[in-house]
């Protein structure tokens, strides 16, 4: 007799990459009293708290703790992150007639990336019985659609472009400390903003295909269940 162990609740609220990711949103909270007045600081603190996002993928594979919970913190503490950064960034003075596209850009970043997730979670689960990762789902034709296949079939694109829009808007943010145009820090974070915007704007790109593949594929799912129900009712008459 074979004896089966059983995986709790508690297990998985302390699987390795979910412990990274609630150290990744004290991280975060951390960082938000700083960023008014203290840039050094808040973006030290910011930068560790986005650093550990290339450790918690690796734990969860490494040590076989994908969870649906460590797929949903690691989505939302990426969101919160970089809207954090934003709402910080778009109080500043130099920023505060350009809010608007702070706003869009923030709207459709968020929207994007939950209904891709919630794309994934309306879909028949895994032999494991959880969701994979909203990072790379087998469950979704990525090779239909070859913007998202290369986007999430080769991590080292995926990592750039994640690190780009990351560096992208910490140099926005510290630019409003560092104004002085013949300062070193000045042109190293302007050259910074310059490099990282065109990829910045393809990942902009990429959110609204999320957001049309994601629209699909919940439509998709609807059409089947009320494929299924149709066929059941006329069955049963």
């Amino acid at each position: 007799q074979f004896c089966t162990m059983e995986t709790t609740p508690t297990q998985v609220l302390l699987f390795v990459p979910n412990l990274i990711g609630y150290a990744r949103v004290l991280l975060l909270i951390a960082a938000v009293p700083y960023m008014p007045t203290d840039p050094v600081t808040a973006m030290i603190l910011y930068f560790l708290s986005s650093f550990l996002d290339a450790f918690d993928g690796a734990a969860a594979r490494a040590l076989n703790q994908s969870s649906s919970l460590g797929a949903l913190l690691d989505m939302l503490t990426d969101r919160v992150g970089t809207c954090v950064l934003i709402m910080s960034t778009v109080v500043l003075e130099p920023y505060r007639p350009y809010a608007m596209w702070f706003q869009f850009w923030v709207g459709l970043d968020i929207v994007a990336h939950w209904a891709h997730m919630y794309s994934v979670m309306v879909q028949p689960k895994s032999a494991e019985g959880a969701t994979e990762s909203h990072k790379k789902n087998k469950l979704i034709e990525l090779g239909n659609n070859p913007v998202l296949y290369y986007y999430y079939n080769f991590r080292s694109i995926l990592f750039i472009f994640c690190a780009a829009n990351e560096m992208f808007f910490i140099a926005l943010y510290l630019l409003a400390f560092y104004t002085d145009e013949s300062t070193m820090e000045h042109r190293v974070l302007h050259g910074i903003a310059m490099g990282t915007f065109p990829i910045m704007a393809v990942k902009t790109v990429i959110s609204l295909v999320h957001l049309h593949q994601a629209a699909y594929n919940i439509a998709a799912v609807d059409a089947d269940i009320r494929s299924a129900k149709t066929s059941a009712d006329s069955k049963s008459k």
